[in-house]
């Protein structure tokens, strides 16, 4: 039995449970759809499901947007989200090289075309120098989050940096001087993997107050299934039900190694467009950014599956050949905007973290690695 509640990737199939200016990338036009109800056989032996198809009024164009939408569109959909603004950074001169366009509001200064501007004379003297410290370091991101603030406003910000190609991408995220995220202990061995799951779940629902989490396991044929659950009480239960291997391309769990903390804070929110210096002669790229808006598909599903709000964790575990292997996630949803600050979404990776290396030590578990 198979389903889709995986907020955010793509797919076309949803299975019930049995028991303007050429520098700004294009938005995705939003799409009116419904659902219609029709059997399959699942990928499960000898198991046949109902299964939910999630069409537009027009069906073939449904299958004919999501399966011909890239990879590299999905993962790096050239908007921010609104809640912080994103700024790309040439190391050396600190010149701007790209940025959201609500970066002059977020940070209280007048409008104006932020490209070719010295990035460091928009914050404090204080908060310049620690920038510019932090730009130095050859691994950037081991200095997140970078508390600064904004010269014209005084409002305190994240800074939460990584490189790419065209140079220092810094996420700024509304801070607050007083934050001391609450850090939970997380007991990562003694137990079974049912207990380390229900465990964990517990504990980062306390952490987050999200309305539903789960552990999302991956099987060794790719297919998933959630093994653990902690959810609001009227909420439809998700434990048990099984997800198809094809729910989640091999491109998106290749960037859950990598990017292993996604928060989506209002499916609803217009995304925000990313301005470009008119010398960069191809589009940055925001796939590591902790802003970076989810592709359209991605916010029809959340719709589709009454999700406003989502966090993703992702459990890595050693994969006993000197790769570390993706074992599964730590899905979060909320129905309604939901915002986690950086330090408390890092304090919940650590734990994650923790977790993993729990299931590591239980590996002889037939239900974490049959």
């Amino acid at each position: 039995m198979y389903s889709s509640i995986f907020s955010s990737v793509v797919s076309p199939t949803i299975l019930a449970h049995s028991s303007a200016p050429p520098r700004i990338h294009p938005s995705t036009p939003n799409l009116n759809h419904h659902i219609v109800v029709s059997t399959t056989k699942s990928v499960a032996p000898s198991t046949q499901t109902a299964t939910l198809h999630t069409l537009f009024h027009h069906p073939q164009q449904l299958r004919n947007t999501t399966e011909s939408v890239p990879q590299h569109q999905i993962l790096n959909s050239g908007f921010t989200q609104m809640f912080g603004s994103t700024i790309v950074v040439d190391p050396l001169s600190f010149r701007i090289l790209a940025h959201s366009e609500n970066t002059c509001k977020i940070l209280g200064i007048s409008p104006f075309d932020l490209c070719g501007a010295d990035a460091l004379s928009l914050f404090t003297r204080s908060s310049a120098l620690l920038l510019e410290k932090a730009f130095k370091a050859r691994e950037v991101n081991l200095k997140n989050p970078v508390l600064i603030q904004s010269r014209t406003s005084g409002e305190a910000f994240y800074g939460i940096l990584h490189r790419i190609n065209a140079g220092i991408v810094v996420d700024l995220e509304p801070a607050s001087w007083t934050e001391n995220p609450v850090l939970s202990s997380f007991e990562c061995g003694g137990s079974d993997v049912k207990l380390l799951c229900n465990s964990v779940v517990e504990t980062v629902s306390e952490m987050t107050g999200y309305d539903r989490v789960m552990v999302y396991k991956f099987h060794e044929d790719e297919h998933g299934e959630v093994v653990a659950e902690r959810k609001r009480p009227d909420l439809k239960p998700y434990m048990g039900l099984h997800f198809p291997a094809g729910d989640i391309p091999e491109a998106s769990r290749v960037s859950f190694l990598h990017n292993r903390v996604r928060m989506i804070v209002d499916r609803d929110a217009s995304p925000v467009r990313v301005v470009h210096d008119e010398t960069l002669v191809e589009a940055v790229c925001l796939t590591g950014s902790t802003l970076r808006a989810p592709h359209g598909c991605h916010v029809e599903y959340m719709a589709n599956m009454g999700c406003v709000a989502s966090l993703v964790i992702s459990v890595v575990v050693d994969g006993g050949d000197g790769s570390m292997k993706l074992w599964g996630l730590i899905i979060c949803h909320h129905a309604s905007p939901k915002c986690l600050s950086f330090p408390l979404r890092r304090a919940c990776e650590s734990l994650v973290q923790a977790f993993g290396k729990g299931l590591k030590m239980e590996k002889s578990s037939a239900l974490c690695f049959r």
